[in-house]
This record gives structure tokens, C-alpha cells and sequence, in this order.
């Protein structure tokens, strides 16, 4: 059976690289850098507490947190051009790991191009002892919520906010 992103985005034009702050280029560090800058803007979108943040905190200041916390870092390339990323941390809690960020360029969205990055990560961490894989999603982010329903996430959590 061939899925969708295999016909829009032929499964054999990308690869999932996987790596981590100590090892991954300037090069590829500017990329991801200015892809979360575009996720960011985006999720200021949906929520204003997100903006506010993001002028509190910058990206090196996170990524500096996420390298100490020894983050995994896939890459999903299509050739040598980074077309999406994701970093995932793992818990203290054994066996579960968290999806901290995941972005994948707007020219590559839609026909299951989240669907295989995502599946290929899993499969990775399922290797490295993964039962549990975790993640947040703002609740009005449909684009994200649809991709993770899809990809088998269900809701266990609720968070609730009132604005004062």
C-alpha cells in the first residue's frame, strides 16, 4: 500500500538524520535557529503568552538548555537541505521521552510528510527504550493537533489558563 507522501513526497528524496547539539554544523544550527523562529512567530499566533515568552527568552538561551539536557535532534533532510526538525528530551522517568519542538518547513506540510518524520522518530527512540513519547500542542493549533490525532497521540492531560 503507498501513502499519500509517498506519491507528493517520495519516501526515497528524504532521510532522517539523527544528531545532538555537541555534533550538529554551525550551518545546520543556523537553519534549525531560524526555523524556530518561524515557529515561534507562528505559535505567538495562537497564543499570546507564547509571544511574551519568546521575547523573554531567546532561542540560543533554549537550545543552550536543551544541550545540557542532552537532546536528541532528528533532522529530516531532503538531500543536503534541512526541510524539518524535531528535539526530544528524555524524562527522568524511565522509558519516556517528550517532543519538545517539531517543525517542518510550510513548503513540505500536507500529504504525510509529519506523519513518516514522525514515525521515524519513534521508531528511533523506540530503539533507545521509549515506551511513553509525550508532547504539547496548543489547543487551537488545528495543523498540529490533526497530525499528532493521526499519528496515534491521544489527550491524557489537560492545562487550563484565565487570562487576569
Amino acid at each position: 500500500m503507498i501513502s499519500i507522501y509517498e506519491i507528493i513526497f517520495p519516501a526515497a528524496d528524504f532521510n532522517v538524520v539523527e544528531t545532538n547539539f555537541d555534533k550538529i554544523s554551525s550551518e545546520d544550527y543556523n537553519t534549525i535557529k531560524n526555523m524556530q523562529e518561524k515557529m515561534n512567530k507562528l505559535m505567538g499566533q495562537y497564543e499570546s503568552s507564547v509571544k511574551e515568552f519568546n521575547k523573554l527568552v531567546s532561542i540560543d538561551q533554549t537550545f543552550a538548555r536543551h544541550k545540557k539536557q542532552k537532546a536528541i535532534i532528528f533532522l529530516l533532510k531532503k538531500g543536503e537541505e534541512i526541510v524539518g526538525y524535531s528535539i526530544v528530551l528524555k524524562y527522568f522517568v524511565k522509558g519516556r521521552f517528550h517532543i519538545s519542538e517539531l517543525y517542518i518547513d510550510k513548503n513540505y506540510r500536507s500529504g504525510g510528510l509529519g506523519q513518516y518524520f514522525l514515525n521515524e522518530i519513534e521508531k528511533r527512540l523506540r530503539e533507545k527504550g521509549c515506551t511513553v513519547l509525550q508532547l504539547n500542542c496548543l489547543a487551537n493549533n488545528e495543523i498540529g493537533n490533526k497530525l499528532y490525532t493521526k499519528s496515534g497521540f491521544r489527550v491524557f492531560q489537560r492545562a487550563y489558563a484565565k487570562k487576569l
